[in-house]
């Protein structure tokens, strides 16, 4: 299957302190953590991140957040509050540019289709090997200075290769928020 890239304009984000935001456009990939303040989620900076990187042709991807048993109740309220804040900012920001293309992604979708290992650091190589992504990552994206594995880049490039291997069959693959 032959993918047309060159217009491709997607953000795909893995939620979490720890997650990261992958953004695919002009045939490139940038990578951002989200900007935080005293481990709080900093959604000035957030925001004004969106504001750069949302157009009225990007799709938008958001990993689905559910509960999971035995995690803890304040944790659970924590990323829901999170989760809340990033797709409410994403709302306004695609809202006021015209841009109806923000999509949920259950994790269990994409990382069954992939055939993810749990091992994180075995996530790195199934980038390195994907048919269409190859080409624009390399193993250091994906690790800090100090050798620590940026899981949250990782997760959200794999969303990313889902996102791509299903671009004709989005509004199937994908829960439509918008």
């Amino acid at each position: 299957m032959k993918v047309f890239l060159k217009n491709l304009d997607v953000i795909t984000i893995d939620i979490g302190l720890k997650g990261g935001i992958c953004h695919f456009k002009d045939n490139n990939i940038s990578f951002y953590s989200f900007p935080l303040k005293n481990k709080q989620l900093d959604i000035i900076e957030l925001s004004n991140l969106f504001d750069k990187i949302i157009n009225y042709n990007t799709i938008i991807v958001v990993e689905k957040q559910n509960a999971f048993p035995n995690q803890g109740v304040c944790s659970m309220f924590n990323l829901g509050k999170f989760y809340g804040i990033v797709l409410g900012l994403i709302s306004c920001k695609c809202l006021h540019k015209h841009n109806n293309n923000i999509y949920l992604i259950n994790p269990q979708r994409w990382v069954r289709k992939l055939k993810v290992p749990s091992d994180k650091k075995s996530r790195v190589d199934i980038l390195l090997n994907d048919k269409f992504l190859h080409r624009y990552i390399k193993k250091s994206m994906f690790y800090t200075k100090r050798g620590a594995l940026l899981d949250g880049y990782v997760d959200s490039a794999l969303i990313l290769s889902y996102v791509i291997s299903n671009l004709n069959q989005l509004d199937i693959a994908l829960e439509k928020v918008l």
